[in-house]
């Protein structure tokens, strides 16, 4: 048998690197670490240092208008300006001061266009409605309720809206009003005319709720009464005066009771005296079917009222 080898060491044994040559070697990994993270950083900062000073100037700004405000104006309000960050600029706080500076204008989008450039498109806004307040002053707005300006008479061609209030009315911002639950009344009794189609619908008086007017064509006023039914009432009223009146016809509509009684009633507008003579005269000739009858009916009378010739208008049964 061969010798064991002396100081107890094998054949072939592995040397463990010492103790303080890994320490080393894990410091200098770190080192690298650090110093490269340190570069990626360096190199970031002056990339973004770069394009906010040399690179993404904005050096057009594009206004598509089709409103009667000037390019001048538009760009005087937005407070944007050619020589600043294109991704610095306030875009939203542009549009906005847009909408409240210049009152007339609808529809507003800037939006930003790389390299160089910002897009500002501005659309015209359009008058939907003048609404009446109590110190006389008329709030011409826009379908939304932006205030577009304060005038002392409603356009003929406007909706007139009554009974609604505003509180510190400002041309260019929405308005705010004070009874929030006439508003409400007013947006549905509103949305249910367009939906029916009912139209033209000249004023709407909302002052009180439970007793809702609306003027058609300027020469029919409808009494709605409460807010309640309102698809019904106006799916009859449209009935009557599509069905059972003419272009000419005048008077009042009472359609506040349709529900309870299935019925819509019709109160002609009162002739002049003069053309009550001559019709009272040439009915004591011709008309022998109303001896001992009045030639008008009685003020106030709605149910199968008669008009100023004496024909009966029929009875509207709601559909």
């Amino acid at each position: 048998m061969g010798r064991e080898p002396q100081n107890g060491k094998q054949k072939g044994a592995v040397r463990r690197p010492r103790r303080g040559a890994t320490q080393r070697a894990r410091r200098r990994r770190r080192m690298l670490v650090i110093f490269y993270l340190l570069v990626f950083l360096f190199v970031v900062t002056a990339a973004v240092s770069l394009s906010l000073t040399v690179l993404f100037r904005v050096t057009d700004i594009e206004i598509e208008n089709q409103t009667s405000y000037s390019q001048e104006e538009i760009l005087k309000a937005s407070g944007l300006s050619e020589g600043e960050n294109l991704f610095l600029a306030d875009v939203d706080g542009a549009k906005e001061q847009i909408e409240t500076s210049l009152p007339y204008t609808g529809e507003v989008r800037v939006e930003r266009k790389i390299p160089s450039t910002i897009c500002i498109t501005v659309e015209p806004a359009k008058v939907a409605a003048a609404v009446e307040q109590e110190n006389g002053d008329i709030l011409l707005v826009d379908d939304s309720y932006k205030i577009l300006e304060t005038v002392r008479q409603a356009p003929d061609d406007v909706l007139l809206i009554k009974g609604l209030q505003a509180k510190d009315p400002t041309p260019g911002y929405t308005a705010q009003w004070e009874e929030e639950e006439t508003a409400s009344v007013l947006d549905d009794l509103l949305q249910q005319l367009q939906e029916d189609e009912f139209s033209p619908i000249t004023s709407v008086d909302v002052q009180n709720l439970y007793q809702l007017t609306v003027v058609y064509d300027g020469r029919i006023t409808i009494n709605f009464g409460g807010p309640d039914d309102l698809e019904l009432k106006v799916a009859s009223v449209k009935k009557i005066v599509t069905e059972n009146l003419t272009k000419d016809d005048r008077g009042t509509l009472d359609a506040s009771l349709t529900r309870d009684s299935k019925r819509v009633y019709f109160d002609p507008e009162t002739t002049s005296s003069s053309q009550e003579e001559s019709a009272s005269s040439s009915s004591d000739s011709s008309d022998t079917s109303k001896t001992g009858e009045d030639s008008t009916e009685p003020e106030g009378e709605t149910a199968q009222p008669e008009d100023g010739d004496g024909e009966t208008q029929p009875d509207a049964e709601t559909p």
